[in-house]
């Protein structure tokens, strides 16, 4: 294998290290989603500590209901007794009077917080639903990222090693001027010509550069525009 070849196969090796690193770097990794669920939880457990509170208040006033009713309920045998007086018959309706008023005051707050807590129920349940739904995509985008990760871990260590084993038997020097004008060109230290043109920067090479590229394949030739190592893939005939 010629000089000029190793230089493209080696600049292939890169390209290919290079792009799996870009996809690795802009996958989706879930972060984002992953901040939209953290708020969401939040929200949930709020509403979730909210209807706790509700239920708990709902169960007192309930409790409080039954305690007034079974009063009255006594206070309303009392009142038949035939041990009462008129003078009793009287406190006791009175007081009768001011339960059935205290029990209706329970009720209608009752019936309120049933009303609020049925809301916030519904509420809680559908922040539970959206959770749990966005927690399933979440999950199904680590599992791709973690996939992700291991493929490029296995095709990265694949190619540096290709890298390691071809650049053992190149020449320094020309090992050498790729790997700083790779530094210089974000990575892509060469570019084919198709025609007269650089794909390296989309730009015509000069004639005098074109000949010479025709003449001496096997030696460096650099754009005159770009600065990048120029290269002809040599079609079989």
């Amino acid at each position: 294998m010629s000089g000029i070849s190793k230089l493209i196969r080696l600049c292939n090796i890169d390209l290919k290290y290079r792009r799996i690193e870009n996809e690795f770097d802009t996958a989706d990794d879930g972060d984002s989603i992953k901040s939209q669920l953290v708020a969401l939880k939040m929200n949930l457990n709020k509403f979730v500590g909210a209807v706790s509170v509700l239920e708990k208040k709902h169960d007192q006033i309930k409790e409080k209901v039954r305690s007034g009713v079974s009063e009255k309920k006594k206070m309303e045998s009392s009142l038949f007794s035939s041990d009462v007086d008129s003078k009793q018959i009287k406190n006791i309706q009175s007081h009768l009077k001011k339960i059935t008023e205290h029990i209706d005051g329970l009720e209608t707050t009752e019936l309120e917080l049933m009303e609020k807590l049925e809301k916030y129920r519904t509420y809680r349940d559908k922040l539970s639903e959206k959770y749990d739904k966005m927690k399933e995509i979440y999950g199904g985008i680590i599992a791709k990222y973690k996939s992700l990760v291991d493929k490029s871990k296995t095709k990265l260590s694949e190619l540096k090693r290709s890298r390691d084993v071809l650049t053992s038997t190149m020449d320094e020097e020309k090992l050498t001027i790729y790997n700083k004008l790779a530094d210089r060109k974000s990575g892509v230290a060469m570019a084919e010509v198709e025609g007269t043109l650089c794909t390296g920067c989309n730009q015509s090479i000069s004639t005098s550069l074109d000949q010479r590229l025709a003449e001496e394949p096997e030696e460096i030739h650099y754009c005159n525009n770009c600065g990048r190592i120029i290269y002809r893939i040599k079609i079989e005939q």
